[in-house]
């Protein structure tokens, strides 16, 4: 196991607990010795009011990148939740998964947040903040296809983020946009963390935080990030994975997914085939669209599999590993949610997709 693996693992069971995890973070590196830079955590320990406990590599301290072969657990006091994080670090269990609020929707604006600019009235002000190749893919598609309306911008975010932010406004870009809506394409697992204050500083009324890859979206940690937002009166939704946004009844996340999000397709066909798939919907990575344009000429009872293949040399970026909580991986549920409304079309036309045999 990585040191990352076991300081996430360590993170989950105190969150669960009720515990705080502390740690210091330091950046080793030697003079002269280029690609020398090496970071560890230092003194990492989990404490209650009554109790802690401290872990160590047999080796010294937890290094990043590098492997964790002996662990050194030492706990001090008497608390049942260190007690029992004790017993689940020895054997090193992981945390059980719970599912993430689909939305969360404020009843009342409980503070003030920056207002909004003068702008054309109707116009829809998006925020998109990305970090990596993932959400750079999804916002120029959205670029490109967004309606004329909507006023979209974008800013990164740093990819190298400490475990836990103490200090969230050294990480956030010095000026940031208003905006209607934040999209938070996240690609680390404390990204989100930033979020609340992302919001107060941008003024926005909801946010959109997908789920593609629960590595860069812990579950834990979104739920928390939906209770703050709706304490702060912001609606939320964190779709898993983000094709399978719909409207959820908050006016700003509708406006998103009216637009992008779950699939929505129709199919015009002449002579038992495709003639053409006109996209109403589609997923914000820009997949529903390409599967569309390849459409043509496919007979109607091989259609479903067809776009289904065609999705995933795209390709899907959505993560493989399984989702115990939703057995299957968020990549085949993309793929299943395209085909479904595919099916949708075909079965329209009284057609019946071709029988093959699926693993």
């Amino acid at each position: 196991m990585e040191a990352e693996e076991l300081m996430a693992l360590m993170e989950g069971w105190c969150e669960i607990l009720g515990l705080r995890l502390e740690y210091v973070p330091v950046t080793i590196s030697y003079s002269g010795a280029k690609g020398s830079e090496r970071k560890v955590y230092e003194g990492v320990r989990a404490s209650s009011e009554k109790a802690c406990l401290r872990i160590r590599s047999a080796s010294g301290n937890l290094e990043k990148g590098e492997m964790v072969q002996d662990l050194l657990i030492d706990a001090e006091g008497e608390d049942e939740r260190v007690r029992e994080l004790l017993v689940r670090m020895r054997g090193l269990e992981s945390p059980p998964v719970h599912s993430v609020e689909v939305a969360a929707v404020p009843e009342a604006v409980p503070r003030a947040r920056r207002p909004r600019p003068e702008v054309p009235e109707g116009t829809f002000m998006v925020l998109a903040v990305e970090q990596g190749a993932w959400g750079q893919r999804i916002v120029e598609h959205l670029i490109k296809a967004a309606p004329a309306h909507w006023a979209l911008n974008r800013t990164s975010l740093p990819r190298d983020l400490p475990m836990l932010v103490d200090e969230p406004s050294a990480l956030l870009p010095r000026e940031m946009p208003y905006a209607d809506l934040v999209l938070l394409l996240s690609e680390h697992p404390s990204t989100v963390q930033l979020l609340p204050d992302i919001i107060l500083a941008t003024g926005a009324r909801a946010a959109i935080a997908p789920i593609d890859n629960p590595s860069w979206m812990p579950l834990g940690e979104a739920n928390r990030a939906a209770r703050l937002l709706r304490e702060m009166g912001v609606a939320s939704a964190f779709p898993r994975p983000f094709c399978t946004l719909a409207e959820v009844g908050d006016e700003v996340i509708d406006e998103f997914a009216r637009y992008f999000g779950a699939p929505l397709v129709e199919i015009e066909s002449l002579e038992g085939k495709v003639k053409s798939m006109t996209v109403h919907r589609g997923a914000p990575c820009g997949s529903t669209e390409f599967v569309a344009e390849r459409m043509e000429g496919v007979p109607l009872q091989e259609a479903v599999e067809r776009a289904g293949l065609l999705h995933h040399h795209y390709p899907c970026l959505a993560s493989m590993a399984r989702e115990e909580d939703l057995g299957d991986t968020l990549m085949h549920i993309s793929g299943h949610r395209l085909k479904q409304d595919v099916e949708r079309e075909v079965r329209k036309r009284g057609e019946r997709r071709a029988n093959y045999l699926e693993p």
